[in-house]
């Protein structure tokens, strides 16, 4: 499956529940000094979601591999969302590497985003 770019967008290819959520408290810390994070919903809505790529890394402190999964999320357009923002697809959770407005018309929102293995980070 393809994401089409150009054109009117599909509302029948929108077929995923999705929610984006941000950080709120981004830089605060813990009593332990660890810092902490809250996330809380920007915006929901209905998107395709299409497999853009597989990679992996080493990670040596763990001397294990951790798979990457990359997504190519398409919905329609929802303004201010940035790359510290996540999306949340079922038990998925992606991480917004970019968002992008792809034919300046603020008609969609075409997110490229990171879902690391299960206790991964980057």
């Amino acid at each position: 499956m393809a994401l089409v770019l150009e054109g009117p967008l599909q509302a029948g290819k929108l077929r995923t529940a999705i929610t984006i959520q941000v950080n709120s408290l981004a830089g605060t810390q813990d009593s332990r000094g660890q810092e902490q994070e809250n996330w809380v919903t920007y915006a929901t809505g209905w998107a395709q979601i299409v497999e853009y790529a597989r990679g992996s890394r080493e990670v040596t402190a763990a001397e294990q591999t951790l798979a990457n999964q990359w997504w190519n999320v398409l919905t329609r357009y929802i303004e201010g969302v940035v790359p510290k923002m996540r999306v949340l697809w079922g038990t998925h959770v992606l991480d917004i590497q970019t968002a992008l407005d792809p034919d300046s018309r603020r008609r969609r929102l075409l997110m490229l985003c990171l879902e690391r293995a299960a206790g991964g980070t980057t």
